[in-house]
């Protein structure tokens, strides 16, 4: 039904670091990284692996990790863990509200996705539907996240999903890549 990719934090982390301070190839010393990069620093991280079907098994520490990672780099985290679909939306909710001008905002998602009709969903860990239809009611679609982003105000917004996009139905028409 589901499949798992291998995780991409090590790779983030690398792309983070050359992100977040362009050009400089050594930091004086006493001058942290949060120094460099003005601006405020957030991340949401969310990492489900307990789906009743079909539970993960690394999806929760994967977003541990890249929540240690991200402080490290002088983010504020919000770690969320087994988060079902109305308390993704709140999470969501919250976490864009709190962003200003200027703000340096990710959002990780470690977990299952689903993709219908080429549009990628984030998939709760109570996710129950039993046809397409269904699923676009009962997951988070990836678009409105990099959407409701891009309103929000923030300097650089950064979305990472480490999830399959399979689509589970078998009468869909639609296809994964």
């Amino acid at each position: 039904m589901f499949t798992r990719r291998a995780p991409l934090g090590a790779i983030l982390v690398i792309g983070l670091s050359a992100a977040l301070a362009p050009g400089q190839t050594q930091r004086p010393r006493g001058v942290t990284l949060a120094d460099a990069v003005p601006g405020r620093r957030t991340a949401l991280v969310i990492g489900n692996n307990g789906y009743p079907a079909m539970p993960l098994k690394n999806a929760v520490n994967d977003a541990r990790a890249m929540a240690a990672a991200l402080q490290k780099y002088g983010f504020a985290v919000d770690l969320a863990t087994e988060v079902t679909f109305k308390e993704l939306n709140k999470r969501i909710d919250r976490f864009i509200g709190q962003l200003h001008g200027g703000d340096v905002a990710m959002v990780y998602y470690a977990g299952h996705g689903v993709q219908i009709e080429n549009e990628n969903y984030l998939v709760p860990v109570d996710f129950n539907a039993q046809d397409e239809a269904d699923a676009k009611y009962e997951a988070y679609s990836a678009s409105r996240v990099v959407d409701r982003l891009a309103g929000s105000g923030a300097r650089l917004s950064i979305v990472v999903l480490d999830a399959c996009r399979n689509n589970p139905f078998r009468s869909s028409r639609s296809g994964t890549r």
